[in-house]
């Protein structure tokens, strides 16, 4: 399944980030692993930070709780 949202908050750590999905009452997701923690800026040397929360993301889910983020949109 692929969803659209926006994220929350993230753990810059373990490089995952919660998501809210508008179309699902504002439901907020488990914490969802980013799969490339670079890809929400054009220099691919700054590591993934606090900035990008609020950023529009596209999801994938392989189970009902198992997700990864795979790109901003």
């Amino acid at each position: 399944m692929v969803k659209e949202g926006t994220i929350t908050s993230i753990n810059v750590t373990e490089k995952t980030a919660r998501v809210k999905f508008d179309d699902q009452d504002d439901l907020v997701s488990a914490e969802l692993t980013i799969i490339n923690p670079y890809l929400f800026y054009s220099n691919t040397e700054q590591p993934i930070n606090n900035q990008v929360i609020g950023r529009e993301v596209l999801c994938m889910f392989t189970t009902e709780k198992t997700g990864y983020i795979v790109g901003g949109i």
